[in-house]
């Protein structure tokens, strides 16, 4: 029975025994509500599975006192602290799974005392297909998976480039295989951490660099888990150097919105949340522009992606948009929509947020397993592209659409 559950039934039965000498005190004093909240507030705790990948490739972040351990005592002790989860499950991750029974600041500290003598397993390939089989079959709705990894494929022997593909294609399968029972959510951080070491290229070729080198957190869980971990935990609030982050997941684009009368630019008259009519441009700056409030809440998108207009699909040429966070009533975002056109036609204007991988990800990938020592290749990750475009590829999406907005504009509806 829950531990909740049993302490309040017995205050419940100490109130009865108590009831001839305390006649104010009732029994219906203890609200089914408390009990139900007390019951939900700890069943809706997930468990936070940690991973640390410890092959070879990774001895160049553990010195003491970088950003990697750094970014990564930070990040766990916001979720402890913050109690997003009660407990906090700590492992190392190769070809099998070692688990680590000791508190936060020990692991962290224990971090750097490792090398190739002290880990375990098996530190030479890395197979990232079994990795995020074995990271994503923990998550449920009660659990969630945390893993960080360099990202770099090792495959050892066998060509590279075949390699990395039939990766991807693996690990869409099994994000495919697990969608079918839970609704996921992946984010990803691109962490940057001095690294001093021995570099492992695509065909296990090591090289001595010092310098500074990308590194990965993934959190994975089901949409609603990583929604409140989302809105508990501020990733940008991570020590250490957060480069960039991306969240894969399903969107059912039912977007709440609606035409604000502020703010704007010339005149119009409002007849319902999404019409406008008779539109006038301002004739000192010969523009108009109106504004929609938007609630993208649903959406576990960092606002680098909401705010950026090149996400964004308009139907109308003539009309372009500025988005920003905006904290009104309903809404999380303002959407200014303005043009400069010399007629304003009737029209219905339709504003789509595209669902698609973003531009970081090709810019920090090598598919090409260039000399580390070439030409900003100390920001690029050997496979990055893959893993997340195999991740991408397993949700099947049937659009490329997050989000769609329709606005009538000079028409009766």
């Amino acid at each position: 029975m829950n531990k909740a559950l049993i302490i309040l039934l017995s205050i419940a039965l100490f109130l009865a025994s108590c009831g001839n000498n305390r006649k104010d005190v009732k029994i219906d004093t203890l609200s089914p509500k408390l009990i139900s909240d007390t019951l939900t507030k700890e069943a809706t705790k997930p468990i936070t599975n940690v991973y640390v990948e410890n092959s070879g490739s990774m001895f160049g972040y553990i010195s003491s006192g970088n950003d990697f351990d750094r970014s990564l005592s930070s990040l766990l002790t916001m979720i402890k602290i913050k109690e997003y989860s009660d407990t906090i499950q700590l492992h190392y991750i190769n070809s099998k799974v070692f688990i680590q029974n000791e508190s936060i600041t020990s692991f962290i500290r224990n971090i750097t005392l490792h090398n190739a003598q002290t880990w375990q397993g098996s530190l030479a390939e890395t197979n990232m297909c079994a990795l995020f089989d074995t990271v994503i079959s923990k998550v449920n709705n009660n659990n969630i998976s945390i893993f960080v990894s360099d990202c770099i494929f090792s495959p050892g022997q066998e060509d590279a480039k075949r390699f990395i593909g039939a990766q991807k294609d693996c690990i869409s399968i099994i994000v495919n295989n697990k969608l079918k029972n839970h609704n996921l959510a992946f984010t990803v951080l691109r962490l940057i951490s001095n690294f001093h070491g021995s570099y492992f290229d695509c065909q296990d070729n090591p090289t001595m660099i010092e310098g500074e080198r990308p590194y990965y957190i993934w959190i994975i869980g089901t949409k609603n888990n990583i929604s409140a971990f989302k809105q508990i935990i501020e990733l940008e609030d991570i020590e250490g150097q957060l480069q960039n982050t991306y969240t894969i997941f399903k969107s059912e684009i039912n977007t709440s919105y609606s035409v604000q009368l502020n703010p704007k630019i010339g005149k119009f008259d409002r007849t319902n949340p999404t019409t406008i009519m008779e539109p006038i441009k301002d004739r000192d700056s010969d523009k108009f522009m109106f504004s929609i409030g938007v609630d993208f809440s649903s959406l576990l998108l960092d606002d680098s992606y909401l705010t950026n207009p090149e996400n964004y699909n308009i139907s109308d040429p003539n009309y372009k948009i500025e988005i920003d966070k905006w904290q009104m009533a309903s809404h999380t975002h303002l959407i200014k929509v303005t043009t400069t056109a010399n007629i304003i036609s009737p029209t219905e204007l339709t504003i789509q947020l595209k669902n698609h991988i973003p531009d970081w990800v090709d810019e920090f990938s090598d598919e090409s397993c260039d000399d580390i020592n070439s030409d900003e290749m100390m920001q690029k990750t050997f496979g990055l592209k893959s893993i997340i475009h195999g991740i991408y590829s397993g949700y099947n999406f049937q659009d490329d659409l997050l989000s769609e907005i329709n606005i009538n504009i000079n028409q009766n509806n």
